[in-house]
């Protein structure tokens, strides 16, 4: 699934959902502070990718005579140069990566704003954060798909 910026707000609040349920830790601050931190995070992750996929789309459009002239399929080749792109700013495309990287991401930023307490292993923490988000993304995409 790819995360647009009309699921960040949706996301965040379910992070804080799950972290408010959640007998692994304990909220030091209000859940206002914690969704807005969260869609900061997320926020600048999309606008990441947007950036990756418009200078995709400006070498397409650079190399469109070239494109044409050799009969490439443009979807394909989109694809593959977002991926160097996004490889070279070290920009996680996969869901599972980009899921784990936004995951340790969150919780810095968490860590960093000491907005939770907890005592059990940060791994844990990350754990429910990624849930969260994939729980999410699941089920969006099922409601999409009906």
């Amino acid at each position: 699934m790819r995360l647009k910026l009309t699921h960040i707000n949706h996301i965040s609040h379910k992070i804080a959902n799950d972290f408010i349920h959640s007998k692994l830790l304990e909220l030091k601050a209000p859940r206002e502070l914690l969704c807005e931190l969260i869609e900061g995070v997320l926020e600048k992750s999309v606008k990441k990718e947007n950036a990756i996929d418009e200078q995709a789309r400006e070498l397409l459009e650079e190399n469109t005579d070239e494109i044409e002239f050799m009969r490439m399929d443009e979807r394909q080749l989109f694809w593959m140069i977002k991926r160097q792109i996004a490889q070279k700013e070290g920009f996680h495309l996969f869901w599972e990566e980009r899921c784990n990287d936004l995951s340790h991401q969150i919780l810095n930023k968490i860590l960093d704003e000491d907005l939770i307490m907890f005592s059990v292993s940060e791994n844990l923490i990350r754990n429910l954060i990624y849930k969260s988000i994939d729980t999410y993304s699941k089920a969006y995409e099922s409601i999409e798909n009906e």
